[in-house]
C-alpha cells in the first residue's frame, strides 16, 4: 500500500504506508552491527517519572523528570532489510546541508568561558561544560531522516546509533557516551571526558599524559565513584583511550553488581555527570542556562532511554546529535573547562566535534 503525505510545503508521494508512518513518528536503535530495532508512533505518553512498560524515555538537559512513552509497534530489522525498507523515501525532497547552518557566536562562548573561569579561580567550582551551537532554519523532511539513518548504519561499533522524532521535534545521533546500561541488578556506566581531535595528535601531548585532559577526566571519575559506591559492589576499570573517526576520548568503565535502583532513580543520581555538567556536583548546574546561548540545550547532553527487554535498559547521553523542533535544526558541541583550559584550543575542539557530526550524517 502507498500513501501521499504532506510535510511542510513538500508532497511526499509513493512511499509505503508503514515507512511513511515511521518517518512521521518513530525511533530506532542499533542493537548490533546487523540488528536494528524500529519503533512506530504515535507515542503514548506515560505518567511523568514512571518507566514501567515504557519503550522510550527522555528528559531535556535542564528538566527534572523523565518523559516516558510507549510505541504503537516495534520491529527488528537486519542491516540489509533496513536499507531496503528506507530506500523508497530517498530522493523525495531537499536534504539538509551543512551550509544551511550558521556557526555559533564566538563572543558568546568567550563570555561563558570567562564566567566559568572566574568561578574556578574563586574556588567555587573545578569544572563546567558550556556548549556552542550551529543553527539552521531548515527542518528535516522524510528523505533527511531516512538518509541520515542510512549514513549511520555502518558507523563504528563504539558509537551508539539512534534516533527519535515526532511531528514537532526529534534527533538523530551517534553517541559514544552511555549514562548507564542496566540489566536486572547489574549496572554499567562510564566516565567519558577529556578529548583530542585526531588532526592535532601530532602536535599535542598524548591524552593519557596530558595534565589538563587527565584532570578533567579525573573529576568525572571521582564523582562517579562517590555516586556509585553506595549502590552495590563496584568495579572500576583502567582508564583507556577511545578512538573514534575524528576524535580520541579518555574513557573509564564502571560496573555495579547488586544495584536495586530503578531507571528514574539512576537518572536522578547520574545526570548530568561532570562530563556534561559541573564539578563539584553539589554546586548545581541550572546556572549554566543563564550563560550566553546555553538556554535551549534541549536534549543535547540529556539522557535518552531505550527499553531493550523487561529487565534491561540502555540510557544514552545525547551528544554527537542533530536536533530539530519548530524553530529549525541545531548541532551542538560541548567542552569541559578546568583551570588550565585555553580558549583557542577549546573553541577549535568544539568546531571539530560539530564537523564530526555533519560528517557522520553525510551533511556536506
Amino acid at each position: 500500500m502507498n500513501t501521499t503525505l504532506w510535510k511542510g510545503h513538500m508532497s511526499v508521494e509513493k512511499i509505503p504506508a508503514d515507512l511513511a508512518r515511521f518517518l512521521n513518528s518513530g525511533a530506532f536503535y542499533r542493537l548490533s552491527p546487523d540488528r536494528f530495532r524500529l519503533y512506530w508512533g504515535p507515542w503514548k505518553p506515560l505518567q511523568d517519572g514512571v518507566t514501567d512498560g515504557f519503550h522510550l524515555a527522555f528528559q531535556d538537559f535542564f528538566a527534572s523528570e523523565l518523559k516516558s512513552y510507549q510505541a504503537t509497534e516495534i520491529q527488528e530489522f537486519s542491516r540489509g532489510d533496513l536499507i531496503r525498507f528506507l530506500e523508497p523515501a530517498l530522493g523525495t525532497g531537499t536534504r539538509w546541508s551543512k551550509n544551511a547552518f550558521q556557526e555559533p557566536d564566538r563572543a558568546g562562548f568567550e563570555t561563558s568561558f570567562q564566567i566559568i573561569q572566574g568561578k574556578i579561580q574563586r574556588g567555587e567550582i573545578e569544572k563546567a561544560v558550556p556548549i556552542a551551537t550551529a543553527r539552521s532554519a531548515v527542518k528535516p523532511e522524510m528523505e533527511d531522516i531516512a538518509g541520515g539513518m542510512l549514513k549511520m548504519l555502518s558507523l563504528p561499533a563504539e558509537l551508539h546509533v539512534y534516533g527519535y522524532w515526532n511531528e514537532s521535534r526529534g534527533l538523530l545521533g551517534a553517541t559514544p557516551e552511555v549514562l548507564f546500561h542496566r540489566k536486572a541488578m547489574v549496572v554499567q556506566t562510564m566516565a567519558l571526558a577529556g578529548s583530542m581531535p585526531k588532526e592535532d595528535a601530532a602536535t599535542r601531548t598524548p591524552l593519557l599524559k596530558d595534565p589538563k585532559e587527565m584532570r578533567e577526566h579525573e573529576l568525572v571519575v571521582n564523582d562517579l565513584m562517590a555516586r556509585l559506591k553506595p549502590l552495590g559492589w563496584l568495579k572500576k576499570h583502567e582508564t583507556e583511550v577511545l578512538e573514534l573517526p575524528t576524535l580520541f576520548h579518555l574513557k573509564t568503565k564502571f560496573e555495579i553488581s547488586g544495584c536495586a535502583k530503578r531507571d528514574p532513580e539512576l537518572v536522578r543520581l547520574l545526570h548530568p555527570t561532570p562530563a556534561l555538567g559541573v564539578a563539584p556536583r553539589a554546586y548545581g548546574f541550572q546556572w549554566l542556562r543563564e550563560l550566553p546561548d546555553q538556554k535551549d540545550r534541549g536534549l543535547f547532553g540529556a539522557p535518552v532511554l531505550f527499553s531493550l527487554s523487561n529487565d534491561e535498559t540502555l540510557a544514552l547521553v545525547a551528544i554527537r546529535s542533530i536536533l530539530w523542533d519548530e524553530n529549525g535544526s541545531r548541532v551542538s558541541s560541548g567542552c569541559g573547562l578546568v583551570a588550565t583550559s585555553e580558549l583557542e584550543r577549546e573553541w577549535h575542539e568544539l568546531a571539530v566535534k560539530r564537523r564530526t557530526l555533519f560528517s557522520l550524517l553525510g551533511l556536506t
